[in-house]
């Protein structure tokens, strides 16, 4: 049990009476009283008082075992013998279903063994969400009773009889739980009679004897719970999600409303599952947390939503209550408390459509708009409503019915669910857009002049310029990032894209480089240091695709790398270099011997006494070259084994060379390989003619 400690220093009548909170663990207070030990001194007072609110679908733990389901009458405060649990005194709410009215009642047996009965009606619209106020009073020296019963502020009773209720010397009183009659003496109550723990608030009070003014002294008490204070959620945006198949979502309220609550989000319907000529798929339905199925029915459910399409009508079914008795244990059979508002649909069902709900008091309001480039059209309707107060709120979305044929995949975006009342604008367009038919960035009509975008009609939607990047939505240049731009004088320039550099000049990477392939990337791709490695090997080329970029490897295996050498003006292929280095003097001294000697005829033989140039192909035994209106360069292999030919033909100054390259199959190389292996060697015989 909590006690809280409300002081006021200007009220000297109240100084001493303080609210006890009621744990919803424990919604109860027990007390002993022996009024022979209150006989005994002189002026005591004993006063038992508690304010009352009814709330059947707040979230409250029923921990007795009797509770809304069982018994329309409400225990209030009850006083039983100690010892012969005969009932002495009893105070609870009825309500009765079938004559749909509310009553109060305060029985007791006195001391003079005379039945006193009270009874207070009570308007159905002014019960719920009430605060009521009862307390008795007891002078035991004057044998006289006070009994006062106050809503809110306005007293409905407050009697003063010469007589004492309580027919046992010592009793046990109880305010709030649940109560079973164990031996009555009251009038129209029988052993056994069940009452339910009554389903709202209880604020206790702890009353002194040496308050004067008890009337005050109750509603000054009062006064801090009379009014709801609404805390709202922590979270109130939903997570978006795209409902497929049989995909639910369920959002629980942290704290309760008072008497209001807002939903918004867009929705379209993606594809339409549907076998039967009607198809009625509810997607939408917000109820309380009470975790009683029977609690959850739509005659008591604030929101509603169905999607119902036919070949000749589409239709949006909208549905809340209005509650016209304040209990939720009637017979729902037939609807009492529904209201259906249906939208004909006239437009394509499967635009984005943004949904608003609001409940504020008693006005229950829906806008509907479904979004067609720049064509707008709404449905939106208003009621005057009577629904219950302070719930935990439960939100269900999806294929709530479960059904597997007939249903629709919808995606939601920018949801959002406020407990409390809030001033909220759902944004219509995705922030890059100016103008819009849906929630995404792929919704745009146009772009503002502020977004400084580009609008793409065939994907509609606006792009950051070139020279910006889209940080947060926003576009922006380098100055946005604090980033300087540096002059042309100031900068220190390096070699462009396809040069390489040597003694702090840049000259340009051998073979091709265009859009479609990159013949050296290895002079591309470390430009500060391919002179020490003057090698090519990889080509970069694209795909027929286009799309796709992929790296062919090369190795030539010769007896000696073909290294690049630099001659002062241009690169140049030399012959038969040792070592790798673009400046190598004797790299370079060695090729240009190379290149004086006369052109010499393959040997025809290994064993020929004439000099003879080497056959750079590995593996062969035998070369040869034959010239005549052609020059054909021809390989052979002394080897027994079945041969591969492959044609190569290669153009340069009006001559043709065409070489036939043999390959067995156990050096498992493919074919594009070997052509270029041979284009390779017969373009370094070719400079050296």
């Amino acid at each position: 049990m909590t006690i809280a400690l409300f002081l006021a220093l200007y009220v000297k009548t109240v100084l001493t009476d303080f609210v006890l909170i009621l744990n919803p663990d424990e919604p109860f207070v027990v007390k002993e009283f022996d009024i022979l030990e209150e006989q005994y001194e002189d002026e005591a007072i004993l006063r038992q008082g508690a304010w009352f609110q009814y709330l059947p679908l707040i979230s409250t733990i029923q921990v007795q075992s009797i509770g809304i389901l069982d018994s329309n009458c409400f225990h209030l405060f009850s006083s039983v013998g100690k010892y012969s649990q005969t009932l002495n005194m009893l105070y609870y709410d009825c309500q009765d279903h079938e004559q749909m009215t509310i009553t109060k009642y305060i029985k007791f047996m006195g001391n003079d063994d005379q039945q006193y009965n009270f009874e207070i009606s009570i308007n159905v619209f002014e019960y719920e969400n009430q605060w009521y106020y009862f307390e008795f009073i007891l002078f035991p020296q004057e044998n006289r009773f006070q009994i006062l019963l106050i809503k809110n502020e306005e007293i409905l009773k407050n009697d003063i009889l010469n007589v004492l209720p309580l027919k046992d010397q010592r009793t046990i009183l109880k305010i709030g739980g649940d109560l079973v009659v164990v031996d009555s003496k009251l009038l129209n109550i029988a052993n056994g009679d069940k009452f339910a723990s009554f389903p709202g608030k209880i604020k206790a009070i702890d009353l002194s004897g040496s308050v004067v003014d008890f009337v005050d002294s109750a509603i000054y008490l009062g006064e801090p719970w009379e009014k709801c204070t609404c805390v709202a959620n922590p979270i109130s945006s939903l997570i978006n999600q795209d409902y497929v198949n049989l995909i639910t979502s369920i959002y629980t309220s942290r704290f309760q409303n008072c008497d209001q609550f807002t939903f918004t989000g867009w929705f379209k319907i993606n594809e339409i599952i549907q076998t039967h000529n009607v198809l009625t798929y509810q997607f939408i339905k917000l109820t309380s947390n009470v975790q009683n199925n029977l609690f959850q029915n739509q005659n008591i459910s604030p929101l509603q939503l169905f999607y119902q399409l036919s070949k000749n009508l589409n239709t949006i079914i909208i549905t809340t209550y209005s509650y016209t008795y304040p209990s939720i244990t009637l017979d729902f059979t037939k609807d009492p408390f529904l209201i259906t508002k249906e939208f004909q649909i006239l437009n394509n069902m499967q635009l984005w459509h943004l949904l608003y709900v609001k409940l504020e008091r008693e006005e229950f309001s829906v806008n509907l708009k479904f979004f067609e480039n720049r064509q707008i059209y709404e449905y939106k309707t208003s009621i005057v409503v009577k629904q219950f107060h302070q719930i935990y709120f439960k939100l269900f979305l999806g294929n709530l019915q479960k059904s597997t044929n007939n249903y629709l995949n919808i995606i939601s975006r920018n949801l959002y669910f406020f407990n409390c009342n809030k001033d909220f604008q759902q944004q219509n367009c995705h922030i890059s857009c100016g103008e819009c038919d849906g929630p995404t960035y792929q919704d745009c009509i146009s772009c503002s002049i502020e977004s400084k975008r580009i609008y793409f009609p065939e994907y509609k939607q606006c792009i950051c310029p070139q020279d910006t990047v889209d940080h947060d939505d926003q576009c922006l240049g380098y100055p946005d990032f604090g980033f300087q731009l540096i002059s042309g004088e100031e900068q220190n320039d390096e070699c462009l894209y396809g040069q390489f550099e040597l003694n702090g000049l840049c000259y340009q990477c051998p073979g091709q480089i265009n859009s479609q392939i990159t013949t050296c990337f290895e002079c591309v791709q470390n430009p500060k240091d391919w002179y020490d490695n003057p090698f090519c090997n990889t080509f970069v080329y694209l795909n027929q695709d286009g799309r796709t970029t992929s790296l062919e490897q090369i190795y030539y295996q010769f007896a000696a790398k073909p290294y690049f050498i630099f001659n002062g003006v241009n690169l140049e292929l030399c012959l038969e270099c040792q070592q790798s280095s673009l400046t190598n003097q004797e790299n370079i001294n060695q090729d240009i011997a190379k290149k004086q000697e006369l052109f010499n005829s393959f040997c025809l033989s290994k064993i020929s006494g004439q000099q003879c140039s080497k056959c750079r192909i590995e593996y062969c035994t035998t070369c040869a070259i034959q010239q005549q209106d052609k020059s054909v360069f021809i390989v052979r292999n002394s080897r027994n084994q079945k041969m591969v030919s492959v044609p190569w033909f290669l153009q340069e100054s009006q001559k043709k060379i065409i070489v036939y390259h043999r390959i067995t199959y156990h050096q498992q190389w493919n074919a594009k390989n070997a052509l270029l292996k041979i284009a390779f060697i017969v373009l370094n015989m070719w400079l050296m003619i």
